[in-house]
């Protein structure tokens, strides 16, 4: 089933930005990215605030928290790069089909990435997805491609200092070789897909989660 959900989304995507053009498509792409890390690191914060405002939705908080996070990031980075940016610029034929069908399937990848990453945030059965932490989904694990780029770049360009006048304290038990590394590495020992496997464990035995 979920090889026909990737399949989809691959078609929907690549399909419907491919006639939006090769300068579109990069502003599309940028914005994705931009959206998608956002919403990856600070959904938590965000499903606190659902939690907290609307308990019954606990199961479904982080869900609804990291894909309301993306469309409302991705919707301000698209409304403010098309008034930065409101003409398109043209490409010769050859450049303009090439390019804009390279970053269409670049982004409709990467928007299958980034899905899969949310669904172990959604209360799915565990064996109706990822049945087992050592399984990859759909055969190439895109969520663990999702999860290695947003580690790579908390570690990198986009990392920030542990001790912040505008973040909590940093907890988090950093692995062996990022100790003398100042930064917050997002799951710092690679435990996201075990951890909320089990939450999800727990929401399938109807455990009552109020993490």
């Amino acid at each position: 089933m979920w090889i026909l959900v990737a399949f989809a989304i691959l078609l929907f995507i690549a399909g419907g930005t491919w006639w939006m053009g090769l300068w579109s498509n990069l502003l599309n792409l940028i914005n994705f990215f931009l959206a998608a890390l956002v919403a990856s690191a600070f959904y938590e914060n965000v499903a606190w605030a659902i939690e907290g405002s609307m308990p019954e939705y606990t199961y479904l908080a982080d869900f609804l928290a990291v894909w309301s996070t993306f469309f409302v990031v991705f919707a301000l980075l698209r409304i403010g790069t098309d008034i930065v940016s409101p003409l398109r610029l043209k490409f010769d034929p050859v450049t303009e089909y090439i390019g804009r069908s390279v970053l269409s399937l670049w982004l409709a990848v990467s928007f299958i990435a980034f899905t899969f990453f949310t669904l172990h945030l959604a209360p799915l059965p565990p064996d109706d997805f990822q049945a087992t932490p050592e399984e990859r989904t759909i055969g190439i694990g895109p969520d663990r491609m999702w999860l290695a780029f947003i580690q790579s770049r908390s570690r990198g360009a986009l990392s920030a200092y542990k001790h912040s006048d505008l973040f909590d304290n940093y907890e988090l038990v950093p692995h062996p070789d990022d100790l003398e590394l100042d930064a917050r590495v997002f799951d710092p020992k690679g435990e996201f897909i075990f951890e909320h496997r089990a939450r999800r464990v727990r929401i399938s035995k109807k455990e009552v989660l109020m993490e």
